[in-house]
């Protein structure tokens, strides 16, 4: 029953026999790359020493630190390519509005007339 559900292995080999030395090279400049590398690395190394400082054998606290590195890279991927696309989706909606002329929303109270009585 379960092999209903599994993907055939020809199309597993084929997807890694289709992976390029440059599909990782551009993967370096993508602008969550650094980000998620980072957050995921620190917040590993974190909680892998706070397990050694508690005592906890040092394969358990590496246990931890690896999954913490593993579901830290997918949160902060997955964060960062949201925030990229409400960017691109707030961008696109003001160069409809510009092409439109529609006047900009006013965010603040307009400023009050000052006059000087003295």
């Amino acid at each position: 029953m379960s092999e209903q559900n599994e993907p055939p292995k020809e199309n597993i080999v084929q997807a890694f026999k289709s992976l390029k030395k440059d599909d990782f090279v551009h993967m370096l400049y993508h602008p969550c790359f650094k980000e998620s590398v980072v957050t995921s690395v620190l917040c590993g190394i974190g909680v892998g020493c706070i397990h050694l400082f508690m005592k906890a054998p040092p394969s358990k606290a590496l246990n931890w630190g690896f999954g913490t590195y593993f579901g830290m890279s997918l949160v902060s991927w997955e964060g960062c390519n949201y925030r990229k696309q409400l960017e691109t989706q707030n961008f696109n909606i003001q160069i409809q509005e510009a092409a439109q002329g529609v006047p900009k929303r006013r965010t603040s109270r307009p400023a009050e007339n000052d006059s000087t009585d003295a």
